[in-house]
């Protein structure tokens, strides 16, 4: 049976219906909490949910489906403050899919829910990150992809220099358990001036019944100011190369929207959307 999300957003609380089980709640309500203390302007929050209930209720291949993407977009403009890390798809604290050399400080938490929209499916992923100690941070990830249930993410951080443009190093594992999604990286990144930041790293996949699969992964993220920030990556997956492109904007110092494209070049099926939403803070 799908998930079934019932929200009530200009009501005094939050109903949520989830057949599958708490963590999606949970996250979903963490979320929600965080939007509800943060915005002033409820016609703002009104827009955004507009344009996020037109895009799940069109049909597949509906001409309308980028003209509401664009509204959530637009919708996280109109209210935008300071940038903070925030989760890949997959769970690490990164860019769109490319995890980055950097960890979450000591008791720091972030978590994050994502939709995603192609013209075959509709997905949603949710994601918990911590900081369990100095230079480790651990989380999960589970939706609607990996389809085998929720498995745990963990990332180390290596090393950094103490230049004003430091160099980077970290080691991850994610989706710890899963049969065919499992993975290991070694990753590297370097911040430069103009508020630009490359990374550069290697992936290794296990799926059951198939060798191992490595590839190449980078990408780079470009601050415009304190409010938004560009972001591209590569990943490979069977010697196939895909390209993605994003953009964060802050709605306020601890609550974060974003947006991506994925696959550009139709090298593995089609253009996929996604937009979604962090939450971040200490404990």
């Amino acid at each position: 049976m799908r998930k079934l999300l019932i929200l009530y957003p200009f009501q005094n609380e939050t109903r949520i219906s989830n057949r599958d089980g708490s963590l999606f709640s949970y996250v979903t309500r963490t979320i929600w909490k965080g939007i509800r203390s943060r915005f002033y302007s409820r016609r703002l929050l009104q827009f955004l949910w507009i344009g996020v209930i037109k895009i799940s209720s069109l049909r597949n291949g509906s001409p309308h489906r980028g003209l509401y993407f664009g509204m959530g977009i637009c919708g996280g403009l109109l209210w935008v403050n300071t940038l903070i890390a925030a989760p890949t798809l997959n769970g690490p604290t990164g860019l769109i899919l490319v995890p980055t050399a950097e960890s979450l400080q000591y008791k720091e938490m972030n978590v994050g829910l994502d939709y995603k929209l192609s013209n075959s499916k509709q997905r949603h992923f949710y994601k918990f990150n911590f900081g369990e100690f100095k230079g480790v941070e651990l989380g999960i990830v589970g939706g609607s992809v990996p389809t085998e249930g929720v498995f745990v993410n963990a990332k180390y951080y290596l090393m950094s220099d103490n230049t004003r443009f430091p160099l980077s190093i970290a080691l991850g594992v994610e989706n710890l358990g899963a049969k065919n999604s499992t993975g290991v990286y070694m990753v590297a990144s370097k911040k430069f001036q103009g508020g630009i930041s490359g990374h550069f790293g290697f992936y290794a996949g296990f799926e059951e019944g198939i060798d191992l699969d490595p590839s190449i992964i980078g990408g780079a993220e470009w601050v415009l100011d304190n409010r938004i920030s560009l972001l591209a990556d590569v990943v490979g997956k069977r010697r196939k190369y895909t390209l993605n492109t994003g953009l964060r904007f802050a709605i306020y110092p601890d609550l974060q929207f974003r947006a991506s494209i994925l696959d550009l070049g139709n090298n593995l099926d089609e253009n996929i959307y996604t937009m979604g939403l962090t939450y971040s803070s200490f404990l």
